[in-house]
């Protein structure tokens, strides 16, 4: 049982969602969401079992969705569907019309901080579930070449110049270790230059084995899993759950990394609900990205294509006018970043 809905949103948000939902009963083995179809509802499994499986007649799940859980969020984030979610034991769910959700999270940024985040957390509960079945990972890329556009195209300028204004720059030697598993991270990370590598460790993971080995102990027996670079938030997960890292970050290439305090980033997250929506939504965005390329390794396939609003597959190289618009807002954002922090070419 998951509670992070009840430890994230307030009473009022809690009250929309059961008000605006409808409650169903669903029956074993039912699909609930396929890549085939649009997806108009985003569901809580208040009791029962989902799981996701690559296909829908596929026997054996990647994995489950926990009672008191979020599914089918992806299309909020125009995010490519992860595969078929269907029932494997008699469900309750509560199903949010997706317009009716999109509509208030636009109206009230309270709402959108707290859901979120909650969707944030959630995800990465699931991916650190991922990242202990080192026997099923193996060693593969993410590609995040458009990184930077998509998330700078979601924050203002006012977001830019606070994290500018607080934050500070560090030089990263190629194969150096920038976040250790096991350890505690004190700050958020943003790559602004170069590639940095995923690596989990092989065997049952140990945060506190980790913490103490010696360094040269520390770099053996690693499996690397993905690749983050421009725009990426290494420590992303240990950031929000403020948890050891599951995973090992290191340099491929020499690098750039901004970082900004943790208690600093912590109080305006707290204190600025606009700023915090906007943030926790690009978080969102990139845990559920790289949860898809785990997945992806698991599963030995192919991320299922993206659907537009009418339930048409788009090719991978077809965008709408508004993620051209967002990539260049975006764009136009990461560029006046760097020049703010003296990095402009």
């Amino acid at each position: 049982m998951s509670d992070v809905l009840l430890r994230e949103l307030t009473n009022p948000d809690l009250d929309w969602l059961v008000n605006v939902g409808k409650h169903d009963a669903i029956a074993p083995q039912q699909v609930m969401l396929c890549p085939t179809d649009p997806w108009d509802n985003v569901y809580v499994l208040v009791d029962g079992e989902v799981c996701l499986f690559r296909k829908k007649e596929d026997a054996r799940p990647l994995t489950g969705i926990d009672q008191g859980e979020v599914f089918g969020e992806s299309p909020l984030f125009d995010l490519p569907c992860p595969g078929t979610l269907k029932t494997v034991k008699p469900s309750q769910v509560i199903s949010i019309p997706r317009e009716v959700l999109t509509q208030k999270l636009h109206a009230d940024v309270a709402f959108a901080a707290h859901f979120y985040r909650a969707i944030a957390v959630m995800l990465s509960e699931r991916l650190r579930n991922l990242f202990e079945m080192t026997n099923q990972l193996q060693m593969g890329r993410a590609s995040a070449a458009k990184e930077a556009l998509s998330i700078f195209g979601e924050l203002r300028d006012s977001d830019v110049d606070w994290l500018t204004s607080t934050g500070k720059i560090e030089k990263v030697a190629a194969n150096q270790v920038l976040l250790q598993a096991g350890r505690p991270i004190d700050g958020l990370y943003m790559v602004l230059d170069g590639r940095f590598s995923i690596a989990v460790p092989d065997g049952a993971f140990s945060p506190l084995a980790m913490c103490m080995a010696k360094l040269e102990e520390r770099s053996r027996s690693y499996r690397l899993i993905a690749e983050i670079s421009k725009g990426g938030f290494p420590g992303i997960v240990a950031f929000l759950d403020s948890r050891p890292m599951p995973v090992t970050i290191r340099s491929v290439t020499e690098a750039l990394i901004f970082t900004v305090p943790r208690p600093a980033m912590v109080v305006k997250l707290q204190t600025d609900l606009g700023f915090a929506a906007r943030l926790y939504r690009v978080m969102a965005v990139q845990i559920s990205e790289l949860l898809q390329a785990v997945l992806d390794q698991i599963s030995g396939s192919a991320i299922a294509p993206l659907r537009s609003s009418d339930g048409e597959a788009m090719e991978d190289d077809e965008l709408d006018l508004d993620d051209l618009q967002q990539m260049s807002e975006g764009a136009a954002r990461f560029n006046w970043m760097l020049d703010q922090l003296g990095l402009a070419s």
